[in-house]
């Protein structure tokens, strides 16, 4: 399974934008059952986009992810295209709505 890596602090996430073209950004709090069940889902979804690199923070570790990236709720997803925001789901989240807006977007950039 590819497993989202695991950052800790904001400098780490920036490093990891700036070395990589295409990311996604998991965003999870802790004692959050949606963020939990739903990050394996993520993981595997990402399977079919080899060019997608994977980030996962807790808000908990890093609470000035928040204010960064303005984002009200968790978990919350964000594609980033060369460290800009080019997708954004977040609270209650479609694995099929985010496969394909993913699809789309990966399909446009790398074809």
């Amino acid at each position: 399974m590819v497993r989202l890596e695991t950052i800790h602090d904001l400098n780490a996430l920036q490093q990891f934008v700036n070395e990589h073209e295409m990311v996604l950004l998991y965003v999870s709090r802790p004692n959050c059952g949606v963020c939990v069940s739903l990050l394996p889902k993520v993981e595997e979804l990402i399977k079919q986009f080899p060019e997608i690199r994977g980030v996962h923070m807790d808000l908990s570790d890093v609470p000035e992810l928040a204010g960064m990236y303005t984002i009200l709720s968790a978990p919350a997803i964000l594609l980033l295209v060369k460290g800009e925001e080019v997708l954004r789901r977040a609270g209650i989240i479609s694995v099929d709505m985010l496969e394909g807006d993913l699809q789309k977007i990966y399909t446009a950039y790398f074809h």
